[in-house]
């Protein structure tokens, strides 16, 4: 307003000094006072340097608005693919898994989640209605429209994951207290029955067939931790090592076995273990899940590029065009 004040007193100083009682005589506009004239001139001057001036201020703002928003989008680009490659590798190992401990996940912030705290009104203002577009405004309402929906979308999902992450965990620690408690369970029966002195010939041979398998996998456990690796056994090695031979025998001699309540119950056993197996299977079916919603970023963050991409071609109109 200071600099209102100067430009309308330096018109006002350049105008000579006339006599108070100096008056026009016209005919059409008799008794017209030139001193009046001379101020609504110069109220209209001020005036119209006000407004200019308060555009090429607003003109500022977009502009910084528009540039923040780039930049800061632009800066957050190898955050966001850490978190999708992090994802994406989650989600494979997931699906391959073959561990009875879940998968660990580590992930990142995306760096953009302030954005989606920026005024609407703001955004309108300095992405599309003062965005110098050609008269080509649905493309300009198509591409803030996708810059939007975009962050949003990266924003919401990243909290979508960590939510389904957590009933992945909740899930994989019921399946492994199943686990353990089925598991041990039979590896103190075949122990305790190897060494029943009431056993039968037949049930002598099953579980002096059966007791070595489970000492193999005791074996593997120890061997790793001698060694300082991860002391737990694979699934497919307690499954192919000790589980399914171990049934499969109580198949082939299920005639001569099947009269052994001992027997049976071991059976009963071998096949709760079994059930938990294939729930672990199916288990794995997170990582499908989580595939998908690392394909569905992918795609908005493609999509979030190539707005900020036009962006950076477009500028902010001239100041006597902000609206």
């Amino acid at each position: 307003m200071d600099s209102i004040k100067q430009i309308i007193t330096n018109i006002s100083d350049s105008i000579p000094a006339l006599p108070t009682a100096i008056v026009v005589s016209n005919p059409r506009w008799p008794n017209i006072d030139v001193s009046i004239i001379i101020s609504v001139v110069v109220f209209v001057i001020g005036f119209i340097v006000t407004i200019l001036i308060e555009k090429s201020k607003k003109r500022k703002e977009m502009n910084l608005y528009k540039l923040l928003i780039v930049e800061w989008v632009k800066d957050s680009k190898i955050s966001i693919d850490q978190y999708i490659n992090s994802l994406g590798e989650f989600a494979q190992k997931i699906k391959i898994s073959d561990s009875l401990n879940q998968t660990p996940y580590h992930t990142n912030l995306l760096g953009i989640e302030k954005l989606n705290t920026l005024p609407f009104e703001k955004l309108t203002d300095s992405l599309l209605v003062n965005l110098k577009i050609d008269k080509n405004e649905k493309q300009a309402a198509n591409q803030l429209f996708n810059l939007i929906r975009q962050l949003e979308f990266l924003e919401k999902n990243t909290n979508l994951v960590m939510s389904h992450y957590a009933k992945y965990s909740s899930a994989n620690e019921l399946l492994l207290n199943e686990w353990n408690c089925h598991y041990l369970e039979l590896t103190r029966n075949i122990a305790d029955n190897y060494n029943d002195p009431t056993n039968t010939n037949v049930e002598f041979k099953f579980y002096e067939y059966s007791l070595p398998l489970q000492k193999k996998i005791i074996n593997m456990q120890n061997i790793n931790i001698k060694e300082g690796k991860n002391p737990d056994v694979s699934r497919s090695k307690f499954m192919n090592e000790y589980i399914n031979p171990v049934y499969e025998y109580a198949i082939q001699y299920s005639n001569e076995l099947v009269n052994s309540p001992k027997i049976q119950k071991t059976m009963n056993m071998l096949h709760e273990v079994k059930v938990v197996n294939i729930k672990y299977d199916n288990h794995a079916r997170f990582g499908e899940m989580f595939e998908k919603m690392n394909a569905d970023m992918i795609k908005a963050r493609t999509i979030l590029f190539e707005s900020i991409e036009y962006y950076e071609k477009h500028n902010i109109v001239p100041y006597w065009r902000i609206k």
